[in-house]
């Protein structure tokens, strides 16, 4: 014979757990933005020099030569917003945890009787 339950368990995020994601999608965000945004580089004199993006760089001589080290420096610093994310993301789970609420399944005879939900 099966056994049935009348509760089930909801785990939610604690409040500063979902601040703590909420900083770390806009630092996700900033990081893409880095990445991917254009490079251009301003002469003393001449015209911009276009160096494509942290993504992209350039992939002729005179756009590597001109450009420099822009690119890498472009993708070293999307990647230290990405794994700074990471940190604040993993730091408030740690710091804040989840929640765990007990209810009671709607229909069940306890429901019918008592409130609907029971904090553990």
């Amino acid at each position: 014979m099966e056994e049935t339950t009348d509760t089930r368990t909801v785990v939610t995020p604690a409040i500063g757990t979902r601040v703590g994601l909420t900083i770390a999608v806009l630092l996700l965000v900033a990081a893409g933005y880095l990445l991917w945004s254009p490079i251009q580089l301003y002469p003393a004199d001449g015209f911009p020099i276009m160096c494509g993006s942290g993504a992209a760089p350039p992939m002729d001589e005179l756009g590597r030569v001109a450009c420099g080290e822009v690119n890498t420096i472009r993708q070293w610093q999307a990647g230290s917003l990405a794994a700074a994310a990471f940190v604040v993301a993993a730091g408030s789970f740690y710091a804040f945890g989840v929640r765990r609420r007990v209810e009671r399944l709607i229909g069940s005879q306890d429901h019918a009787d008592q409130g609907d939900a029971v904090d553990e």
